[in-house]
């Protein structure tokens, strides 16, 4: 309840001292307490059953769907699209969206790169939460992550495969890992060729996605420092983001859209303990990954580097994990007999 209090009040002071009372502190707020509620209300266990029998749908759906359209391009103009608010164009069958001049896999989400956190975080789930993997899940979840060709979620996906082979010490468990992770290879070796030509922008200072990325990362901070770490409000942020662009590159760039580092629009928003407040509770859920220090931390590092690819501040998803970590006295785990149940 603390937690929840400190950062609805952190975020109306920030609004009063920048006299900038626009409608998105009251949608903040009222998101956190939605997540709050659930985090309150729904035993952890009964929500991952339900989001991953979610996630599952929507990862099958979208992985027929665009294996559809990949092998008959002509669907498209047999299928409904719409508009979004800044003009890209959606083919939209309610369960399955996709931006029609991009060849990748965004499910329902906004973007592939918002598409490849829910997959992760149900592969992390599969993997650290439950007891027995199911082969069929995980198998889903690899595959569609493949076709979103999305670069941070190849090497998140990585860091938690590297997480999950070495997180046991006996020589049976690793066999046991290192056959997963050969099925796992297997089945995405088809998609390779997607995989290595997403890592093409990383040499690139001239593409806009890798521009973005590091403008996420330099103009917050830079931002943050200016204003002492203290929040400058949803409004400022935009128009600091636009001039510090500016003195930075020598050309603007707009907030919407490019400001994609979650963690770090926090920081520049609504200051340094809402944005510790926020890390904390993620890093107490890493702690139920993995109880070591060593371990807990790369969990969060897994958690930073999926957040750092899309803003999802208003995300009900994170900011409900972010309070299942501030509510975990009891493990979140899942044991032996409760597996029987929800298998």
């Amino acid at each position: 309840m603390f937690v929840f209090g400190f950062l609805s009040l952190s975020i109306f002071l920030v609004a009063i001292l920048n006299q900038d009372l626009t409608l998105g502190y009251g949608v903040q707020i009222l998101t956190i307490l939605t997540a709050f509620l659930i985090s309150q209300k729904i035993d952890f266990k009964l929500f991952v059953l339900y989001f991953e029998k979610i996630l599952y749908f929507l990862c099958y759906v979208s992985l027929v769907m665009f294996v559809l359209l990949v092998l008959f391009p002509f669907l498209v103009n047999f299928l409904p699209t719409f508009q979004n608010s800044v003009g890209v164009s959606f083919i939209n069958v309610f369960v399955f969206a996709k931006i029609v001049e991009l060849n990748r896999n965004s499910g329902i989400f906004r973007e592939p790169g918002v598409f490849m956190i829910y997959i992760n975080i149900g592969i992390l789930i599969q993997l650290f939460f439950h007891p027995k993997i199911e082969t069929k899940k995980i198998a889903i979840y690899i595959i569609t992550l493949m076709t979103t060709l999305s670069t941070a979620g190849f090497l998140v996906f990585f860091l938690i495969l590297m997480k999950f082979i070495f997180r046991n010490n006996t020589v049976g468990a690793f066999i046991k890992k290192v056959f997963y992770v050969s099925i796992a290879f297997l089945l995405v070796s088809p998609f390779l060729y997607l995989l290595l030509s997403s890592f093409d922008k990383l040499g690139d200072s001239d593409n806009a996605s890798m521009l973005s990325r590091v403008a996420s990362v330099i103009v917050p901070i830079r931002m943050s420092y200016d204003s002492n770490f203290l929040g400058v409000g949803l409004t400022k942020f935009s128009v600091y983001f636009r001039s510090i662009s500016r003195e930075i590159y020598s050309f603007e760039i707009e907030s919407e859209g490019n400001s994609t580092n979650t963690t770090l629009n926090l920081l520049a928003t609504y200051g340094i303990l809402y944005c510790f407040l926020f890390l904390r509770g993620i890093f107490l859920f890493s702690r139920q990954i993995s109880k070591g220090i060593i371990g807990s931390l790369l969990v969060l590092l897994i958690f930073i580097l999926m957040l750092g690819n899309e803003d999802m501040r208003y995300s009900l998803l994170i900011l409900s994990i972010m309070f299942y970590g501030y509510n975990s006295s009891k493990s979140l785990k899942f044991d032996i007999d409760e597996n029987k149940v929800y298998h």
